[in-house]
Order: C-alpha cells, then sequence, then structure tokens
C-alpha cells in the first residue's frame, strides 16, 4: 500500500496565497510608512533653510512657527475629514493619512517661509489654520477624486475624456502652497528694514541693534511719535549696502537645508508609486 504521507497537500495553496497577499500589504504599509517619515523630515529641511536666511532677531520665530505648522496643519486637517464624514480612521488606511497630512504640511510650510519675518504668530496661524483645514483638503480630494467638491472643476470640465493628473502633489502641493504665498506676499510687501543698523567690529549686530526686538527703541523719536517716514518704511532690494547690513545668511544651515529638503522629496515621488 502507497504511503501518501509526504505528499504535498493541494489544501495549503489558499493559506498561502493568503500569506504572501498579508505579506504585500505589510510591505505596502512599510514602504508607505517610510515615505512619510521622508516627507515630514522636510520639515527639518525648512526650519534650516528658513533660519539661514532670516535676521538673527527672527530666528527663534521662525522656528516656533515651523513647530506650529506641523501642529495646526494636523488638527486642521483631522477637523476637515471629521467634519466631512471622511475621518472614519481605521488600522487599515491610518498610514495613508498620514502620508496625505505630511503633504499638506509641506503645503503650509511653503507659506510660512514666503511670508518670514512679516505677519504676526497669530495672525499666521489663522493663515495657516484656514490653508490646511479648508484650501489645501478642498482642492486635493477634488484633484484626486472625482467626487469632490471641487470634481467637476478638475475632470470632464470641457469634455468627457478630459481629467487632471497629478503624481505626487507636484501640483496641488506646490501650487496650492505657491499661490497661497504669492498671496500672502502682495498683501505684505518685501520685508522692512530699519532705518540705521549698528554693527561691531566683528559683524554681529550690537546691542543697539538688537533692539529689533522691541522696534520702537531703535527708531527715532519723531518716527515714533508721528508714524511712519513720509517716504515710507526701507525695504528690502532697495539698497545693496543696507541688505548686506542687516542680512547675513548662514550658509551653512541653507546648504543644510537644502540637503535634506533633496532627500525628502524622495518621499514624495516613491510613495505615490503605491
Amino acid at each position: 500500500m502507497a504511503d501518501n504521507s509526504t505528499a504535498p497537500s493541494l489544501t495549503t495553496a489558499p493559506s498561502i496565497e493568503a500569506a504572501l497577499l498579508s505579506t504585500r500589504e505589510y510591505a505596502s504599509i512599510a514602504w508607505i510608512l517610510l515615505c512619510s517619515f521622508l516627507v515630514v523630515s522636510m520639515q527639518l529641511g525648512f526650519a534650516m533653510l528658513e533660519v539661514g536666511s532670516v535676521r538673527k532677531a527672527h530666528r527663534m520665530t521662525v522656528l516656533a512657527k515651523n513647530i506650529m505648522d506641523s501642529s495646526i496643519s494636523c488638527i486642521s486637517y483631522w477637523l476637515y475629514h471629521e467634519c466631512r464624514g471622511s475621518g472614519q480612521y481605521h488600522i487599515e488606511n491610518t498610514h495613508l493619512k498620514l502620508f496625505q497630512w505630511a503633504f499638506c504640511a509641506t503645503s503650509v510650510t511653503i507659506i510660512s517661509g514666503s511670508m518670514a519675518e512679516r505677519t504676526h504668530m497669530l495672525a499666521y496661524l489663522f493663515y495657516a489654520a484656514v490653508a490646511a483645514g479648508f484650501i489645501y483638503p478642498i482642492i486635493a480630494e477634488s484633484a484626486w477624486n472625482q467626487n469632490g467638491m471641487l470634481g467637476d472643476q478638475f475632470h470632464e470640465r470641457w469634455h468627457a475624456t478630459y481629467k487632471y493628473h497629478d503624481f505626487a502633489g507636484s501640483g496641488v502641493v506646490h501650487c496650492t502652497g505657491g499661490i497661497a504665498a504669492a498671496v500672502g506676499n502682495m498683501v505684505l510687501g518685501r520685508r522692512i528694514l530699519r532705518p540705521s543698523t549698528v554693527l561691531d567690529m566683528e559683524g554681529e549686530e550690537s546691542m543697539e541693534a538688537q533692539s529689533l526686538v522691541h522696534p520702537a527703541r531703535s527708531l527715532p523719536h519723531e518716527v515714533t511719535q508721528s508714524g511712519p517716514p513720509k517716504d515710507g518704511w526701507p525695504r528690502r532690494f532697495e539698497s545693496r549696502e543696507a541688505d548686506e547690513s542687516e542680512f547675513r545668511p548662514l550658509n551653512y544651515l541653507q546648504v543644510m537645508g537644502m540637503f535634506t529638503l533633496w532627500i525628502g522629496w524622495d518621499g514624495f515621488n516613491a510613495g505615490a508609486t503605491l
């Protein structure tokens, strides 16, 4: 009598297939999380780049705004999906929500860098909350989902086969953040310079020059009493000498920030392949 105890069992095929499917799903989740962490690391790059490009008195404010960017954008983005009824977070799609929020945070941080040194903290946080909780999610949802609030503007607007294609947020993230930043800059104008700056021998700002933290102390008495000068405040790019005396960039931070952003960008395209 033949011994069939060592013959392969065909009943194990479904279980093997299920195991492979599960392995692929876990690998996909791990890949999305890795790419999400790369995109989130861009916040560090933005912080270094911005701190290296602003005046000494504003560096801590820029860092605080970058921290609040991530916090405000996360809360606002979550509230939008809760209000829209799409905030049912399950373990199966939590990694996708993280990935999508990382895109949103990047778009909002573009605004932060473009309006550095020109906005009050509360005013900027309100601007960021509106961008992350209303402007960006509507545009992103409409661009990648035909059922979005503005879906008819992105899909089938001109003819039945017309569709808006966006890979890895190239348009949604950068155009949304860039246009919002441009509008803010049009309202604010270029950065205001001090009427006079006192520098010591080492090129660092002296105690008198550091009074930028309390601007009224460094302005002439007649200016603080009567308001801005008749010809308006001096602004960036009006005088090369004034720009060089006030703005002393930290080139090493700018380069470090650039390379950090470069690495983070890889998370956009790589994560969007799944």
